[in-house]
């Protein structure tokens, strides 16, 4: 698996923890990760579609624990 982990109770809801998974898949480091957004807004591309971005958005809004698959966009693309 791979994910990360946002604090929804800090304004723009900082990622507090990346897995190495995840930082492999994406192409990131830990350290480019950690502290952005836990909207992923850095990741988002054409196929992000907003669905998915009000979904997450929502999640983080309301504190509310949620699975969401999303298509992102790598490092190196």
């Amino acid at each position: 698996y791979s994910f990360v982990l946002a604090n929804a109770r800090i304004v723009d809801y900082p990622i507090v923890y990346c897995n190495e998974g995840f930082s492999r898949l994406t192409g990131y480091s830990r350290v480019e990760i950690m502290q952005k957004s836990g909207s992923c807004a850095f990741f988002y591309g054409e196929q992000t579609t907003k669905d998915m971005r009000e979904r997450l958005l929502k999640a983080l809004d309301t504190q509310t624990p949620d699975q969401i698959e999303m298509c992102q966009h790598l490092c190196n693309d």
